[in-house]
């Protein structure tokens, strides 16, 4: 065991004693994305906590690294193979049987159809910059107002006023599949009824469109022989991930893991910045991290009574104390995880 096996400070992210430095959780961050740096921060560090642990446990079950070579000659590191041969052998995932794979086909039947298609036509009144989006709305308004009394009169109008090549087609756009269009021009199509004009003009980053529905083809049932296969490594890959989750969790509750919390993603606020003096930012964060909603009510509460209420925030901040979950049980017996098919 590491000579920092016992080693417990505050802020240190560790996995039963080996800590995880804080560079290296830095340097992870750039391969994790996040709506904040942090957040980067916080996945990069549930990676390694888990990487930590699978390496610990493939220590533990005495396993022999045997990296193996990819079609691109690329060679796995030590750690890597040390990983996966411990995944192999831990993780075992029935492949999903015939019946299995029917009750999916026909629990989910939207799923293994063929798209809708949609024929239609449309006028495009452009709009190239943004100080020119009201004008190009008035036009397609004018012009859905023209073709409420002379319908018949879409083509030769899209042909006079349509800054889109269809115009030549007399706006006539083909049969259009799911993503072909943009997502407000397939959104309108989709609530349109055959053979009518849209009500209002359609918005689009190209400008305003007033659409016509010519068709709908409605989408067919496929065949389960079509999809088996499609199906069969779907539950393959779901069963399998969901088996690898088990086992991570089952290897979490039996390790000594300190900093931060796999399941919840709390985060110890001083493993990411330390603040030895119990500064305020560093109380903020534990107690944002960590109240419950009955410290934030009474936090507020008291705050709301205070003549002072900046300083009795910092106070309550400062002594709010975070409750302690109970130790994790002792290392038990080592098992296999199997997940069906199914």
């Amino acid at each position: 065991m590491s000579a920092r096996a016992f080693d417990v400070r505050p802020g240190v992210i560790s996995v039963d004693g080996i800590e995880i430095p804080r560079e290296e959780i830095a340097r992870e961050a750039q391969n994790h994305k996040g709506a904040s740096s942090f957040d980067c921060w916080r996945e990069a560090a549930r990676a390694l906590v888990i990487r930590q642990l699978l390496l610990q446990e493939a220590a533990r079950e005495g396993i022999a690294p045997e990296p193996v070579r990819d079609a691109l000659s690329r060679v796995e590191s030590t750690e890597e193979a040390l990983i996966r041969q411990l995944i192999d052998a831990k993780v075992v995932v029935r492949e999903p049987d015939e019946e299995a794979c029917l009750r999916y086909f026909s629990q989910n039947p939207r799923r293994f159809r063929t798209p809708a298609l949609h024929e239609a036509s449309h006028i495009l009144c452009a709009a190239p910059a943004p100080d020119a989006r009201a004008a190009a709305k008035a036009r397609a308004g004018a012009l859905i107002e023209e073709l409420r009394g002379a319908p018949q009169r879409f083509a030769d109008l899209a042909a006079l006023h349509s800054a889109c090549s269809s115009a030549a087609q007399g706006g006539n756009l083909g049969q259009i599949g799911p993503g072909q269009t943009v997502p407000p021009f397939e959104k309108a199509l989709a609530g349109m009824e055959e053979g009518t004009i849209s009500t209002a003009p359609v918005e689009t980053r190209y400008g305003f469109h007033v659409i016509r529905l010519d068709r709908r083809i409605a989408g067919r049932a496929l065949a389960i022989e079509m999809v088996k296969g499609r199906i069969q490594a779907y539950l393959a890959d779901r069963a399998h991930h969901d088996a690898l989750y088990s086992y991570v969790r089952w290897l979490a509750v039996h390790a000594r893991i300190t900093g931060i919390e796999l399941e919840t993603g709390r985060v110890d606020p001083a493993a990411v910045e330390p603040s030895p003096d119990g500064g305020r930012e560093a109380a903020m964060r534990r107690f944002a991290n960590g109240a419950s909603a009955e410290d934030w009510t009474s936090l507020i509460g008291s705050v709301q009574k205070a003549e002072d209420p900046a300083r009795t925030m910092e106070e309550g901040l400062a002594k709010w104390k975070e409750a302690k979950p109970e130790p994790a049980p002792a290392h038990s017996s080592r098992t296999v995880f199997t997940h069906g098919g199914g």
